[in-house]
């Protein structure tokens, strides 16, 4: 039975929260197709509602019926004692058993791998690079990559890209959480210059976490199931809707139908060399991503502070250091 079913988010919230396999076997004895995940410490579950907003169950033959969700959540909420909300573009449903006084235990943030993919012709000038730390509010470490610049940042950058340094690319993984942000030049015109002070990017590719199925992963429930694991493409300040999507991808040298079968890669070994393929981002973003490399472990790299007294510190952190890094083996400076 083929069913127009839309992407919903399962969220827990408790004192103690259920475990990633707690969660799993509850979806599982429900007969719900969903997939698990892990963000910062946390299990998270995506399910399927139809175009009514009726939960999407699976009968034992493998076909798929739908329900009410408020009894699922109901007990989800007692068994977890927990506060327990779906959510999805179009529909919001909540139920709770969790006393007010137990507090939420707190979200731990492990750190994040982020580079900048910088296209544009003003950010490639050396000359530049001191204005271009002051900008961001950041110090920076930058190396040149074909016609393009690599850049990691130390502290929060200020999003701040002008028409003349796009198409940026901003490519992040936290955990096994892999985010692409696409800073388009030729949106602009759409979204309008205060678009570039805001700092949104145009479009936002996401996969949030390496996705478990619970059920079988065939038929229909598979099919579902695949349906919520895939990536997530997002325009945020576009106006036009697809042609502007098509504009800004454009500039990355790719497509609409490049990307679908992008987000329909899982969250695996190998999602981040398909980005970079897919986006004709440089090989080099890879191995900075994963944290194999630094930008300063790269040829020709720059270290830009931005204070002058944050540059006296840094001078001498380099002189007193031995290089770790394998390209400097063989490629010293």
């Amino acid at each position: 039975m083929h069913r127009s079913v839309q992407g919903a988010s399962l969220v827990i919230r408790s004192s103690v929260g259920p475990t990633r396999e707690v969660v799993a076997d509850a979806m599982k004895r429900r007969n719900v197709p969903a997939m698990v995940g892990m963000v910062n410490g946390r299990p998270i579950v995506r399910v399927a509602l139809d175009a009514s907003g009726e939960l999407i169950l699976a009968r034992d033959d493998g076909s798929l019926i739908a329900t009410a969700p408020q009894p699922v959540l109901a007990s989800l909420a007692t068994e977890w004692d927990a506060d327990v909300t779906l959510d999805s573009a179009d529909f919001f449903v909540s139920a709770s058993a969790r006393e007010e006084s137990e507090p939420e235990g707190p979200m731990p943030q492990p750190a994040a791998r982020r580079v900048y993919v910088i296209g544009g012709s003003t950010a490639i000038d050396p000359g530049h690079r001191q204005n271009l730390s002051a900008q961001l509010e950041a110090s920076i470490s930058v190396v040149p990559a074909g016609d393009c610049l690599l850049l990691q940042a130390r502290g929060d950058v200020q999003e701040y890209w002008p028409p003349a340094q796009r198409p940026v690319v901003a490519v992040t993984l936290r955990d096994d959480a892999l985010t692409v942000e696409v800073y388009s030049r030729a949106a602009l015109g759409a979204s309008g210059e205060r678009a570039v002070m805001r700092g949104i990017p145009d479009l936002t590719l996401s996969w949030p976490t390496w996705w478990r199925a619970v059920l079988a992963e065939e038929g229909e429930v598979g099919r579902v199931q695949r349906m919520l694991a895939r990536g997530q493409l997002t325009p945020t300040t576009l106006v036009g809707g697809e042609d502007q999507s098509r504009i800004a991808l454009a500039e990355l040298g790719t497509d609409l139908n490049a990307v679908d079968v992008l987000l329909d890669r899982p969250n695996h070994e190998g999602l981040v060399d398909a980005v970079a393929a897919t986006l004709g981002l440089p090989r080099e973003v890879v191995e900075l991503v994963q944290g194999t490399m630094t930008v300063d472990d790269l040829p020709g790299s720059e270290h830009v502070e931005r204070t002058a007294a944050g540059r006296i510190v840094w001078k001498q952190i380099r002189r007193d250091e031995t290089p770790k890094g394998w390209w400097r083996r063989f490629f010293p400076r």
